[in-house]
């Protein structure tokens, strides 16, 4: 059996007629296989006899004209026996998409998930939407060239939004972001439109999903960003918008490790939010493993997470970075994990950060069923310091790598 394998792959790679009638001799077997029972007896045996001959001719290695022949008798009978109808090859069709559509979804709900970063709360590590004001200057530097952007667009996840005004007047309504064709809404085919003064604006394709933290109108979200101000009036030619968001990292998620060993402290995580205050239960949310069931834990006023009373130190994988903090806490940077008075300590607004981690000797204990989860970006990072362990039902499987956009991060080196 294996003899003959060898054999075989070896005449596959050496020889195209081989594989041609390799693949003859798959068709014409599934056909069999499957249609079998409509044939009688005497036609049943002659595709029998013929798919043998053609299976033997491939194994014996006799001359290319022996194997074509195989190859001819065995197709003649099968379009005997088998002839192809308009409406059999709309059903092979309609077979092989639906063959596809259920491996694509084995594999999503099995194997590996695409997900999308929705907030920076993991960042440096993985981004999420990030959204950078340019200078609003008249140079035409500040408008890219259409390739430029394609490639920004395609290859870093880059969208710029360049808007100068056309005449006087100010912000005075914005809609909502709609489709380019109506009734069709794909990702990049939306536009939002706005108007200052007697003048429409749109900008394609419409920025969406971006952080909200200040519970603005989905509608102004961008806006807010872009630093467009209703109360002023802009002249001809002055530049209102010169913004550029970037997309969050597009993760895939390994959901099948955690079928077979729990999960481990440092892995990075993805879940369902259900049941969670401020977060969006139809959205997945990522964040670091640090506690475990039973463990009692303590986040130290050293920026550190104590665990039964000891400390994680750097050398525990997925802390080398996270602790390698020589500065002082900032947003967007590696820090440690904060507690809320060191948190308040450095910035003014971080009041409800993590009031169930009011200080370094506040030691919570994880319940037998759940997990406690923190954020990377302790500066600004909603996460089981406000809203406690999470159950562990609800995670989906660990970040795996990042296939989009280009960046220092994408591929598996992320920790």
């Amino acid at each position: 059996m294996v003899v003959n394998a060898l054999r075989l792959a070896g005449r596959w790679v050496q020889s195209g007629t081989h594989r041609r009638a390799f693949e003859s001799w798959r068709h014409h077997r599934r056909l069999f296989r499957w249609r079998a029972d409509q044939l009688e007896a005497g036609a049943r045996e002659e595709m029998r006899q013929g798919l043998d001959r053609l299976w033997t001719s491939l194994l014996s290695a006799p001359s290319a004209e022996g194997v074509r022949t195989a190859v001819e008798e065995l197709t003649e009978a099968g379009n005997r026996f088998f002839p192809r109808r308009p409406q059999q090859r709309i059903a092979e069709g309609l077979e092989v998409f639906l063959v596809t559509l259920l491996v694509v979804i084995a594999i999503r709900t099995f194997f590996l998930m695409p997900t999308v970063i929705p907030t920076g709360s993991m960042q440096p590590t993985l981004n999420g939407i990030l959204v950078e004001n340019r200078p609003k200057t008249n140079s035409v530097d500040a408008v890219r060239g259409s390739l430029a952007r394609g490639i920004d667009r395609l290859w870093f996840g880059r969208e710029h939004y360049f808007v100068a005004a056309r005449a006087e007047g100010h912000l005075e309504e914005i809609l909502p972001p709609e489709p380019l064709v109506r009734w069709l809404r794909l990702p990049g085919l939306t536009r939002q439109r706005f108007r200052v003064g007697e003048e429409w604006y749109s900008l394609v394709p419409a920025p969406e999903n971006l952080p909200n933290s200040a519970g603005l109108p989905e509608e102004q979200v961008f806006f807010a960003y872009a630093g467009v101000n209703p109360r002023r009036s802009y002249q001809p030619g002055e530049i209102m918008i010169n913004t550029v968001v970037t997309s969050g990292d597009h993760l895939l998620v390994d959901r099948f490790t955690y079928h077979w060993r729990r999960p481990r402290r440092g892995e990075i995580v993805v879940f369902k939010p259900q049941g969670i205050e401020d977060l969006e239960d139809d959205t997945y949310f990522i964040k670091r493993l640090v506690g475990l069931p039973g463990e009692r834990v303590r986040i130290g006023d050293d920026r550190r997470v104590h665990v039964n009373g000891e400390p994680i130190d750097q050398a525990m994988p997925g802390f080398g970075k996270l602790y390698s903090f020589t500065n002082a806490p900032a947003e967007n940077a590696y820090s440690g994990h904060l507690n809320e008075s060191v948190a308040r300590r450095y910035r003014r607004s971080a009041r409800g950060l993590a009031p169930l981690f009011r200080n370094g000797n506040v030691e919570r204990t994880v319940p037998g069923d759940a997990l406690l989860l923190l954020g990377d970006n302790s500066f600004s990072s909603l996460d089981s310091r406000r809203w406690g362990a999470l159950p562990e039902r609800q995670v989906v499987g660990r970040a795996w790598c990042v296939y989009w956009p280009w960046s220092p991060r994408a591929g598996f080196g992320f920790e």
